[in-house]
């Protein structure tokens, strides 16, 4: 990082991130005085996939709970099933 911008921080700046598309970024530090001291631009890293994320994308929407509500109707049958086990 460039020594203002490092010099900046130290002293208390307080340190912005500003976008600057095709994933690249920098940060930015004011001073008490207001003054700006850019850092080095930098480069995002491509995020990681989640395992979670395509476990549930496997999921056949025709199996989706629409409602969680039971009817009286639905706990006799679940209870004659459990009876007769």
């Amino acid at each position: 990082m460039p020594a203002a911008f490092t010099k900046c921080v130290r002293n208390g700046g307080k340190v912005r991130t500003k976008d600057l598309g095709n994933g690249k970024y920098m940060h930015i530090c004011y001073d008490k005085s207001g003054k700006s001291h850019a850092g080095e631009v930098l480069t995002r890293k491509k995020p990681k996939k989640d395992k979670k994320k395509e476990k549930s994308d496997n999921r056949n929407p025709k199996q989706v709970v629409r409602s969680a509500k039971a009817t009286l109707a639905d706990l006799q049958r679940l209870k004659d099933h459990f009876d007769n086990l």
